[in-house]
């Protein structure tokens, strides 16, 4: 997935056409190894330029978030402890969730926490706020919190972490500062 603009306020938008410059770019890869088949899941968010204001607002609430969220790893927490929180956050910041596709309203963080990975790209445990799992060590898990809005852009950083029997080791080695080309 690279989707810019538009296209990246929805977050499964693969993307096409020109690159749009000033707005919110979403970089979204999930590599699976030829050898063990064991997938990988990764999400980064860039600009072509400067983001406006609102943009980066967005990128650094979505950041703070994703710290949070890796941050309540350790094993025995629930999905939806750490799902909770994060929308704790967005609410406190200010970013409402509206999920209404019927009346054309779809918009804030509208996806869950993050997911298993592992044969499978999307498997449990469930990292959300209605998820009823706990962590335990050796789950490979995403925590990938995102905020979307019509006429600012996507926003969303995922990595990938194995749960330890202290907390976590992070799979994803690639920088979260935001890259603005």
């Amino acid at each position: 997935i690279v989707a810019s603009g538009e296209q990246a306020v929805q977050p499964h938008n693969q993307g096409s056409g020109p690159i749009q410059a000033h707005v919110p770019i979403v970089f979204d890869v999930f590599p699976r190894s030829l050898s063990n088949l064991y997938w990988s899941d990764m999400t980064r968010t860039v600009a072509k330029g400067r983001l406006t204001q609102k943009a980066r607002s967005l990128y650094d609430t979505v950041q703070e978030a994703q710290s949070i969220g890796l941050s309540l790893v350790p094993p025995g927490i629930s999905g939806a402890g750490i799902g909770k929180e994060i929308r704790r956050l967005f609410k406190d910041r200010g970013y409402k969730t509206n999920f209404d596709p019927k009346k054309g309203l779809v918009e804030g963080f509208i996806h869950r926490t993050g997911h298993g990975v592992g044969l499978e790209i999307h498997e449990p445990p469930s990292i959300d706020s209605v998820a009823t799992n706990r962590l335990r060590a050796g789950h490979v898990i995403t925590i990938e919190p995102g905020l979307y809005y019509t006429g600012i852009g996507g926003v969303r950083i995922e990595d990938t972490a194995l749960v330890t029997a202290t907390g976590y080791e992070l799979i994803t080695r690639v920088s979260k500062d935001l890259l603005e080309l």
